[in-house]
């Protein structure tokens, strides 16, 4: 019952952490880290066929983490606004209003690497990240003879888990817009945006102050 109460909990939060015992939780975050470098590489330059097989794999390896398919759509759903952003600056530029097959690719691409995020945030813990990064960069200083600390990686961390935090914040001001009537246009935007924006902050501002006390 717990786990099924904090799952609904996470579920309202893009990229955030799913609990679970699946094969994909149980690989090391520093491996799945690696691994998600190559591939995006790969990636980027393999023919469009094997990008399609491969976004077969990555739903079939979501769904086998018990990753349901409508959190899987709502995580991709930003690579549509870049698609339709990327739509209207080619138009205007071409003055063509059909999209080409290289931007159909290209966006393809990226959905495609945004699923291996996808995955990777909702099946490792922001620990488990933090503490991958900060090994990396430690080892990667131990070869070079530099002094053993992951200030780099420290940093990278904080950004990387502090995405899921955007996406909570706007999901709880959107929920408090709904229940005072406010419609789902795009006044919202514009009316929810600088909230955003000035609560990240506030957000950000508090885990550093949160970082410095550790850190002394």
């Amino acid at each position: 019952m717990e786990i099924k109460r904090q799952r609904a909990t996470t579920d309202f939060i893009l990229y955030g952490y799913r609990i679970g015992n699946s094969f994909l939780h149980k690989i090391p975050a520093g491996i799945k880290l690696l691994a998600i470098l190559v591939l995006s590489v790969c990636i980027l330059y393999a023919p469009a066929a094997a990008c399609a097989a491969f976004f077969l794999i990555l739903i079939l390896f979501a769904l086998k983490a018990e990753i349901p398919f409508s959190l899987l759509t709502a995580d991709l759903t930003p690579i549509f606004y870049y698609g339709i952003l990327l739509y209207v600056t080619s138009a205007l530029s071409k003055k063509n209003f059909m999209p080409s097959l290289s931007d159909v690719i290209f966006c393809f691409r990226l959905l495609t690497m945004l699923m291996m995020s996808s995955i990777l945030f909702r099946t490792t813990t922001p620990l488990e990240l933090k503490s991958a990064l900060e090994e990396i960069e430690i080892s990667i200083r131990k070869k070079l003879r530099l002094k053993p600390k992951a200030e780099i990686a420290v940093m990278f961390s904080y950004f990387l888990l502090f995405l899921p935090r955007i996406f909570a914040i706007w999901n709880d001001i959107s929920r408090a817009y709904k229940a005072r009537g406010g419609k789902n246009d795009i006044k919202k935007i514009f009316v929810l945006f600088p909230i955003l924006i000035s609560l990240s902050i506030h957000k950000a501002w508090n885990t550093a102050l949160a970082a410095e006390a550790r850190s002394r």
